[in-house]
Parts: C-alpha cells; structure tokens; sequence
C-alpha cells in the first residue's frame, strides 16, 4: 500500500521538475527521493516518469494520478488539523439561530472572520421564529441564538447586546402616510400588522398578524395597513415602498433588545469568545 511521505515526494518531484529539488526542500538524500517514488511505481503498477538525466517528465499516466495525489495530500492535512483541533478543546461545529431581521451585512462579516480565523469550524446557521429560539437552544439543537428577547430563561445564559429602535411604516399611498405627529389614537383608526413578538403595541381593534417581519412589509406595502418594524430593516429597497410614519409618541419603550442566548451544555471555545466579542460590536 502507498504512503503519504511517497505520494508527497510524487508531487514535489511534479511541482519542482526534478528529483534532486524535490530532495532538497524534503531535506532528504535524492537517493531517498527516487526509492520512494520507485517503490510508489511498484505499487501502482504504474509509471509516473520519464528519467532523462537531471531531469523528471511525468508519463500521460503520471498526468491522471497527479491530481488524485494533491487532493489526498490536502485531504491528510486537513484530517490532521481537525485531529488537532478536537485535541485542544475546538467544537465540531457551531450552531446558531437567528432572528431574520438582524441578519445584517456587518453579521454576515463577522461570519466571514469567522470562517477565516477557525477555517476548521463547520458553522449551522439557521433563522427562526423568534419565539422559538429559546426553546430551540434548550431542546439542544442549538448553540447559541440572537433574537429580540425581554425575558430571561432559566436554563440559558443571556446577554443584552443592543437595544433596537422601532418605526412606523405605511405604503406610500396609505393615508396614514401624508399625516404629521400621528397619535395612537389616530393608528387605531387604521388596520395594523402586528409582529407576534409585539403584544405590547397593539394599537388597533383590526389587526393582521404574523410572525414574519418581511412578510409584514410586504402586507404594508400592499396598503393593508401599518406596521411597527426594527429600524435597521428599512434599507433603500424598502424606502422607495414605505414611509416612516410622523408619530405624535415614543415606540421605544418598552425597549426592544437584542440578545445574545447561550445553551448551558455549550463549552465556550476560541470560536465562541470570537463570535461573541464580535457581536458586542455589532449591537
């Protein structure tokens, strides 16, 4: 059977076009060199290359097998750095769940250092209803979630990382839409699409529910009514649909959190103190 130390001199002879090269960045006698790739011919039952004095040209056989070669090699080093990693304590992988309106582009950089710094990380990411995120995490199909959450559970650990800012919007052809220091008493007159995850601002006697923000702004769009929304939601896109409504009142209060929960069963790793750290820059 083929040895990796037989397939790498294969390739180094490949990649630096003589045997002699190839033993000297192996540090390795070029007697050495050509056993190893002798006895690799052997066990191939192949011939990988032409010997013309100092000089190696693969063989159309030696052309088929050379990539084979380098994905193997790649394939080794890889399994060795996971090995590696497991043994000093690194997850397998992480899981996380997310509320779909904070899936912003500085989350998704974050994600891209991530996947730099612990390029051995396979990363779960998911978004859910935000309701279901706690319960997700303590069921122990999840690490860690970030979400909109006022309460805190007893069997996870939780941290604030922002508080978010909400909004009025209406379609631009709504009549709510050309009004100035508009009072609650006047969105009552109106129907409102409401968030599940805002029994507190029920505002009107008619109202559409849903447990989707986008899919709310979609339904104001359409002039079924207003909605009250995470500012950071309200990109370009949305601006040329929706005005932001002249209210007479505050929305922010109660405040409306942002956070971070974590399973208790979770060790907590470099990619985890990573990723939190990041977060707190975020929100």
């Amino acid at each position: 059977m083929y040895q990796l130390d037989q397939l790498k001199a294969f390739v180094l002879v490949c990649e630096l076009g003589s045997f002699s090269a190839a033993a000297r960045r192996l540090g390795k006698a070029q007697s050495s060199v050509s056993q190893s790739i002798a006895n690799l011919e052997i066990e191939l039952n192949q011939t990988l290359f032409i010997r013309q004095q100092n000089q190696a040209t693969l063989t159309e056989n030696g052309k088929a097998l050379l990539p084979l070669a380098q994905d193997l090699l790649q394939q080794a080093h890889f399994f060795q750095q996971k090995a590696n990693a497991l043994s000093n304590g690194e997850p397998h992988q992480l899981r996380i769940l997310l509320e779909e309106t904070l899936i912003t582009d500085k989350l998704l950089a974050l994600f891209a250092e991530l996947a730099e710094r612990f390029p051995l990380l396979n990363l779960r990411i998911a978004s859910e209803d935000n309701q279901r995120i706690a319960e997700i995490i303590t069921q122990g199909r999840a690490d860690l979630g970030i979400c909109y959450q006022q309460q805190s559970h007893p069997h996870l650990s939780s941290q604030v990382l922002g508080n978010e800012r909400l909004i009025a919007v209406a379609a631009k052809h709504h009549p709510l839409a050309t009004q100035r220091h508009i009072s609650a008493q006047t969105l009552g007159q109106y129907c409102q699409l409401q968030h599940d995850d805002q029994p507190h601002y029920r505002l009107s006697p008619r109202q559409w529910q849903c447990n989707s923000y986008y899919s709310l702004c979609f339904l104001a769009q359409q002039g079924i009514g207003w909605c009250i929304m995470p500012a950071q939601l309200l990109n370009d896109e949305w601006l040329n649909e929706l005005t932001v409504l002249d209210l007479a009142f505050d929305l922010t209060t109660p405040q409306y959190p942002i956070t971070l929960l974590l399973s208790h069963q979770h060790k907590i790793t470099p990619a985890t103190t990573f990723l939190v750290q990041g977060l707190q820059k975020i929100y």
